[in-house]
């Protein structure tokens, strides 16, 4: 109906709904049909659309689709409108996450953060997916009192302006801070992270969660190690559902058997 109408900006507010909720609940075979299969000859340049297309090829490790994706983004590039800040910031975020290009992934996913503070909600789309890239992406560079702060952004909103799959990360953040910083309730904060990713969240953040769970096991020798291969089995599962090719990279880089007694 609304193709028949030739109202653009409600067909791409459908499709692009209609995507990051199948992106939200896994179904990304389904977010791949309705963004690259089904034909938009209206919509070749909506921004929002090619916005969307970036985070799934993004997610999935496709650097080249994202970057040939990105490119269609420029004349946002001048934009001063928040919106517009964000979304080609998420998409640069995500394209450098495809690369393996973890630093200029941090930078992009914060241009992002600090364009939607303020004016586009936290919890809104671009917040949903980029504060937590953003927080992982940190830690991974060993950046680890940006990570807090970023949990501390997080916390200080009103619980309105965030989302329960943030809230759930938050959770997760301080588990990962708690291994780092080898604190003794460090197992206990994994597990409840897990429990409110479960409940909450992404199939494609509970496999990361997962992920962070066994390694901590694997790198301390935690009791609780005999499970992680079960963890690691339950990612790697989820990973070839979402056919996320970087998640099954991650899980192939955690050692086989915790560290001797």
């Amino acid at each position: 109906i609304l193709s028949e109408m030739g109202d653009r900006f409600l067909i791409a507010t459908a499709i692009t709904n209609l995507a990051l909720a199948q992106l939200a609940i896994g179904d990304w075979s389904g977010a791949d049909d309705s963004l690259f299969r089904l034909p938009h000859p209206q919509l070749e340049h909506d921004s929002f659309l090619i916005g969307v297309q970036v985070l799934l090829a993004g997610l999935r490790g496709d650097a080249e689709s994202a970057a040939a994706l990105v490119d269609r983004l420029g004349e946002l590039g001048e934009s001063d409108d928040p919106q517009d800040i964000a979304v080609i910031a998420t998409s640069r975020a995500f394209t450098a996450h495809a690369q393996d290009d973890r630093s200029a992934a941090l930078r992009h996913a914060l241009d992002s953060i600090d364009a939607f503070r303020g004016s586009v909600s936290f919890g809104g789309d671009d917040g949903r997916w980029t504060w937590p890239l953003a927080a992982r992406t940190a830690h991974d560079l060993r950046q680890f009192e940006l990570e807090s702060d970023l949990a501390d952004m997080c916390e200080e909103l009103p619980v309105a302006e965030t989302a329960p799959m943030q809230r759930a990360e938050v959770a997760l953040i301080r588990a990962r801070l708690a291994s780092v910083g080898h604190e003794p309730d460090a197992d206990e904060r994994f597990a409840a992270a897990i429990t409110q990713l479960r409940e909450h969240s992404t199939p494609y953040h509970l496999a990361h969660g997962l992920l962070d769970h066994a390694e901590h096991v694997r790198s301390t020798g935690s009791t609780t190690g005999d499970s992680a291969d079960e963890w690691i089995d339950e990612a790697c599962a989820i990973a070839d559902r979402l056919l996320c090719r970087p998640l099954l990279e991650r899980a192939g880089h955690i050692p086989s058997s915790s560290i001797p007694a």
